[in-house]
């Protein structure tokens, strides 16, 4: 069956529409990789191997496992700045939905493929800001079109394996969900030992050898063995709780909007669907579909391997369900195609209404849409860049990254948003207990002689507010500078 492309770029302009979230530098971490991607081609290294940025432990080993991204971003900020950056983001990750909605197609069919593009336009732009994922993405879904086309037409040319192996250099070094390109082959090659219609030998030889090999080369990196290794140890402990690595279950009343209840009702119609059609489809594409669903519920950060990997198996649920139908329906429809017609505007209709839904962090603000920087995120940025250079700042942590893009060079930051740069101690026993108790704030003082305070005030953890509130009745500290993004103090 055909995909009309009507609805197609109709799906793509939905999702364009939600993707045109302006940049804000103040939460998010895309100041920090474009100063990466600056040093790096200035040929600063050590932004690869340490905490660079920071004045608090600048020592503290690090694995920068996204440095290419930065390089990619800079290139593009340097010559069309926040806007071309903005729209550059934008085309690759219009790109991926157009793959995805091309492999639900393959999957489902064309009617089941639009039906689960609209869902998939609200759970994949959850994740829409500027980062370094989207290209994971991108090779994530080049990689399940392979596998399923090699599935497909049992072919697997001989130039693929080359292929592959440089798409996985480049993977390797633009994000940290490398890791999933050696899992694919790997769980593939698993998964055909008990199928009950085993591939040629031949092919599995060649699975078995395309593994070891993208395995491999994971260590082309400028870390090396300890690169390839760092998805294994990255999630540990990081004594502060990162909102994106929590549990679904967790952020049930964090997080509202529509994207946790579409979750689990993706979820539990799956699971049905595997009792119903416990014969119907190949070992692989359930069992990537049940790992899909348990990545999206252990961490927010997942939801997009969520719909690459579950979405797929519910296309080919959903195709069966129509199947059935046709041979036996329960209700006679004379007109079938108007019928669902009608039934895909009406989830098209209610996506449009639930992504007015969509949150930002708590109770949402008014919409800001476009391309570029923020409305008035200018004025925060000059007033950072008049920070005096070589000034003691301490700063919370959702600013840091935008504070490296601003004043890196002039002055070093007290923390940013990258926990594993820091250590559980530096969170526990530092960075929050000098913000909740105000005896360890003026031992922290006296011991660093801070000059300026900067904090991103939306911070709403529970440290940062109370740290906030003590320091505008402190006579010691001098309210200069506020905006709807920061405050600034200067010590009297």
């Amino acid at each position: 069956m055909k995909f009309n492309k009507l609805p197609l770029l109709i799906l793509l302009a939905f999702y364009t529409y939600l993707l045109a979230k302006p940049i804000d530098l103040s939460v998010t971490d895309i100041g920090r990789h474009l100063i990466n991607g600056r040093e790096i081609l200035h040929g600063n290294w050590e932004v690869l191997t340490f905490n660079f940025y920071s004045h608090t432990l600048p020592d503290q080993q690090f694995v920068n496992h996204h440095w290419l991204t930065g390089v990619v971003f800079w290139l593009i900020y340097e010559a069309s700045g926040f806007l071309g950056l903005h729209l550059f983001h934008t085309v690759i990750a219009v790109i991926n939905f157009t793959l995805l909605v091309l492999l639900l197609k393959k999957h489902g069919g064309a009617g089941v493929g639009f039906l689960l593009g609209v869902v998939a336009t609200l759970l994949m732009a959850s994740r829409g800001e500027v980062r370094p994922e989207t290209f994971g993405l991108l090779l994530h879904l080049n990689y399940l079109h392979f596998i399923f086309w090699v599935r497909k037409t049992g072919k697997f040319p001989g130039w693929a394996i080359a292929w592959l192996v440089t798409l996985q250099i480049f993977w390797t070094n633009f994000h940290i969900s490398f890791v999933f390109g050696p899992f694919l082959f790997c769980w593939w090659w698993l998964t055909n030992l008990w199928e009950k219609n085993k591939p040629a030998e031949k092919l599995q030889k060649k699975l078995l050898l395309t593994w070891v090999m993208l395995g491999l080369v994971t260590m082309i990196n400028p870390n090396g063995l300890a690169g390839a290794l760092t998805p294994l140890t990255i999630l540990e402990n990081y004594g502060y709780r990162v909102f994106e690595n929590q549990t679904l279950w967790f952020l049930r009343n964090f997080y509202p909007g529509p994207i946790i209840p579409l979750f689990y009702l993706i979820s539990g119609v799956v699971v049905v669907g595997l009792v119903k059609f416990k014969n119907q489809n190949s070992l692989f594409v359930k069992s990537l579909g049940v790992i899909g669903i348990v990545l999206g519920f252990v961490a927010l950060r997942n939801l997009p391997l969520f719909v690459i990997f579950t979405l797929p198996l519910l296309a080919e649920q959903l195709q069966l369900v129509i199947k059935k139908w046709r041979k036996k329906p329960l209700i006679n429809i004379e007109q079938p195609r108007l019928v669902g017609g009608i039934l895909l505007a009406g989830v098209f209709g209610a996506a449009v209404l639930l992504s007015q839904l969509h949150p930002v962090f708590g109770k949402r603000p008014p919409r800001h849409s476009g391309f570029g920087l923020i409305a008035n995120q200018e004025k925060t940025i000059q007033a950072l860049q008049q920070l005096p250079p070589g000034a003691k700042i301490f700063n919370n942590y959702d600013i840091g990254s935008m504070l490296i893009f601003t004043n890196y060079q002039n002055n070093f930051v007290f923390v940013d948003n990258r926990p594993e740069a820091y250590s559980a101690e530096f969170f526990q026993d530092h960075y929050i207990p000098i913000q909740e108790d105000e005896q360890q704030w003026q031992q922290a003082q006296q011991a660093y002689n801070f000059d300026y305070l900067v904090i991103g005030h939306r911070d709403l953890t529970s440290w940062t507010q109370t740290f906030l509130a003590s320091r505008v009745k402190d006579p010691a500290w001098q309210l200069i500078y506020q905006d709807n993004f920061a405050v600034i103090f200067a010590a009297n």
